[in-house]
């Protein structure tokens, strides 16, 4: 899928922060970031998409 070519309906609003030590959104730490796994595309002047892969003890889909 090119989200390049999907308008954006709304501004995102989450703030993702890196650091040496932590990947941070809205203040809450991500655990377990696979190393050199974050990707990052500035969309446009107030969108970026990120990319990040972390391990996880389980996942569920809810319908």
């Amino acid at each position: 899928m090119n989200h390049k070519r999907m308008p954006i309906p709304k501004k995102p609003s989450y703030v993702v922060v890196e650091t040496d030590e932590e990947l941070t959104i809205d203040g809450f730490p991500v655990g377990f970031v696979i190393e050199d796994s974050v990707k990052v595309e500035q969309l446009s002047k107030e969108c970026v998409e990120i990319t990040v892969s972390f391990l996880a003890k389980s996942y569920e889909f809810k319908e």
